[in-house]
């Protein structure tokens, strides 16, 4: 919804309207120049409610991590499992491609996480959910391998990574074409074993 008076967009109302704001201002300046200041100009308020909402930039930054792995998880083909191998990521270009500046806040937040211990947490919760959400797709299939989990895991996320670094929309396409062959494939030789 645009305001025509100071000439921005509304993403939202209150709190999430700030979380998504926060994505957006990491998305396009990067973690360094996240400050109540850049929130709140991006989401076109007064510093001083950021600081209401959220106490510190920290908290702040651990509350869009949820945020943005929930609403990337919930817009996905992860949750609940799908049925078919088909079905399988599908859309996760697209979804890339729509919402980028929620991809690269994440991938922003994974690096920072070296440089401050404190994130390491959330990452690692992070992570934990989607690999979660993967585990379960692969267990629906029929497909029960710890391993297995974190290679398609670690491919999906590498994926994803490359398309939100270069914009390659059609090469994440056949990369996941050929992801859901490989499990066509070990499915295949499941059932005939």
């Amino acid at each position: 919804m645009s305001d025509a008076k100071n000439g921005r967009t509304d993403y939202g109302t209150g709190k999430e309207a700030l979380i998504r704001a926060a994505i957006r201002a990491v998305a396009t300046g990067g973690l360094r120049r996240l400050t109540y200041r850049s929130v709140a100009a991006e989401a076109g308020v007064a510093h001083g409610l950021v600081v209401h909402h959220f106490g510190s930039i920290q908290n702040l930054l651990h509350e869009a991590l949820r945020f943005a792995a929930t609403e990337s998880l919930a817009l996905s083909s992860f949750y609940p499992p799908v049925d078919t191998v088909d079905e399988f990521a599908e859309g996760l270009a697209e979804l890339v491609e729509k919402d980028a500046a929620v991809q690269a806040f994440q991938y922003e937040l994974v690096l920072e996480s070296r440089r401050d211990p404190a994130l390491v947490p959330e990452i690692e919760a992070y992570h934990a959910q989607y690999r979660a959400a993967i585990h379960r797709q692969l267990h629906h299939f029929g497909l029960r391998d710890e391993a297995l989990t974190d290679l398609v895991w670690a491919t999906l996320d590498g994926i994803v990574f490359q398309q939100t670094a270069l914009g390659r929309t059609e090469t994440s396409r056949a990369s996941l074409e050929r992801l859901r062959s490989l499990l066509r494939g070990l499915m295949s030789e499941r059932a005939n074993s």
